[in-house]
C-alpha cells in the first residue's frame, strides 16, 4: 500500500503471528480516519520491524465478549488514501451453515482495525475493486435465499472509504452461482471509472465467461451475457476483467 508522505506499507500473514504489518520507504512520493494504536515509524531508508496488526472480531453468542483475532488471512484492497480494506468469509453459523462475509479497515499511520462490519450474513466466491474517484465496490455470491434476497449475484459499495455500505443490489439472481470456488478467478470485478463497473464470472453449469456490466456506478446492471457468443470468445475462459478496457474480459 503506498502511503500519504512516501511511504509503503506492506502486510502479510506469519504463520505464528497472523496478520503483520510493516512500513518502508517508497521510492516515489504516493499519494483515513481515526484509529487507537500508532504505527511504528519507519526511518529513513529503513523499513520498520514487523509488528503483529490482528483484525479483532466478537463471535455472536458469547457470553463473555472477548475480541480475538481472526485465523486466515482477508483480502486485502489498497485505497487512494492509503487504506487497507480488507474482507474475508468467517466461521460458518452453527445452526445454517451460512458463511459470513465481513469487512474491516486499517488507515494510515495505525494498527488498530476498525471494528468489523458483516456485509453479508451468507456469502461464497467475492471479489472487490476501488474506482478512480475512490468508492469501493464489492461483488459477492449469497448462495442461498437471505429474507426476501433470493440467491445470486449481489453488488455494494462504499463512497466513504468503507465506513458505510450501500444496500445490496442483484446482478444476477441463479441457484447456480453458489457452485463458483472461493479461491481463484471464477469470479471477478473491475471498476474501469465512477460510472463504469464489470463483473464476470464463469457459469457452473456450461463453464463459459459471462459477464455483466455497470453504467451507473452500480446502481442498475445490465442483463449478464455469455462471451462466447456475443464475443465470438472460446469456452472456459478464466475471468479477469482488464483495468481502463471495458469492452475486454478475458
Amino acid at each position: 500500500l503506498a502511503l500519504p508522505g512516501g511511504t509503503l506499507r506492506v502486510l502479510w500473514w506469519d504463520q505464528f503471528e497472523g496478520l503483520t504489518v510493516a512500513d518502508g520507504p517508497l521510492p516515489a512520493a504516493a499519494g483515513g480516519t481515526s484509529g487507537e494504536e500508532p504505527a511504528a515509524a519507519a526511518g529513513d531508508g529503513a523499513w520498520s520491524d514487523p509488528v503483529r496488526a490482528p483484525i479483532l472480531m466478537v463471535q455472536p453468542g458469547q457470553e463473555v465478549t472477548t475480541p480475538t483475532p481472526i485465523d486466515v488471512m482477508p483480502r486485502i484492497l489498497g485505497d487512494a488514501e492509503g487504506r487497507a480494506q480488507a474482507f474475508w468469509l468467517g466461521q460458518p453459523d452453527e445452526e445454517t451453515g451460512a458463511v459470513p462475509l465481513h469487512y474491516s479497515r486499517l488507515v494510515p499511520g495505525r494498527l488498530s482495525w476498525s471494528v468489523p462490519l458483516t456485509l453479508s450474513v451468507a456469502a461464497g466466491a467475492f471479489d472487490a475493486a476501488a474506482d478512480p474517484s475512490g468508492t469501493l465496490h464489492l461483488a459477492y455470491v449469497q448462495p442461498a435465499q437471505v429474507g426476501r434476497s433470493p440467491s445470486g449475484l449481489y453488488h455494494r459499495r462504499s463512497r466513504d472509504g468503507g465506513a458505510s455500505w450501500s444496500a445490496a443490489t442483484i446482478v444476477q439472481q441463479s441457484l447456480y452461482l453458489r457452485l463458483l470456488p472461493v479461491d481463484g478467478d471464477a469470479l471477478r470485478l473491475t471498476a474501469h471509472s465512477a460510472v463504469s463497473l464489470t463483473v464476470a464470472w464463469q457459469d457452473p453449469r456450461q463453464g463459459e465467461v459471462v459477464v455483466a456490466r455497470s453504467t451507473d456506478g452500480g446502481a442498475t446492471w445490465q442483463a449478464p451475457r455469455s462471451l462466447a457468443t456475443a464475443d465470438g470468445l472460446p469456452l472456459a475462459g478464466r475471468a479477469v476483467s482488464v483495468p481502463g478496457q471495458p469492452a475486454r474480459v478475458t
